[in-house]
């Protein structure tokens, strides 16, 4: 699942290079194609990260098989993800944009944007 995510994601960033909402939504998505670059800017702190995490734990809450799964295979992966602190930090609320990343990875999970 996670390889298939990697491949659709490129292949929609290559579709969809500009700068309009869309495009902007896959970008902020691409820190998940490379975990030591993922987990060095864990380590570092940096600003990005806490937008990955709150990204996280709101993928967490969706009742969706796919979306759960693949909070594990990133984890199974090597992506420094603390699923317990991410169980507990169930207090953050989606906004439209939260939403349509959401949608959009939804969308990568599948066979949509097979190149």
């Amino acid at each position: 699942m996670y390889r298939q995510f990697c491949k659709n994601l490129i292949n929609y960033n290559q579709l969809n290079n500009s700068d309009d909402y869309r495009s902007l939504i896959g970008k902020e998505l691409m820190v998940l194609l490379d975990k030591n670059k993922f987990n060095e800017m864990k380590n570092n702190n940096d600003s990005k990260i806490k937008n990955v995490d709150r990204f996280f734990n709101i993928l967490y809450k969706e009742s969706n098989r796919k979306c759960n799964k693949f909070l594990w295979e990133l984890y199974a992966y090597g992506f420094d993800i603390s699923l317990e602190k991410i169980k507990k930090n169930q207090n953050v609320i989606n906004n439209k944009k939260d939403i349509d990343k959401i949608s959009l990875l939804k969308l990568l999970l599948g066979t949509t944007y097979w190149n």
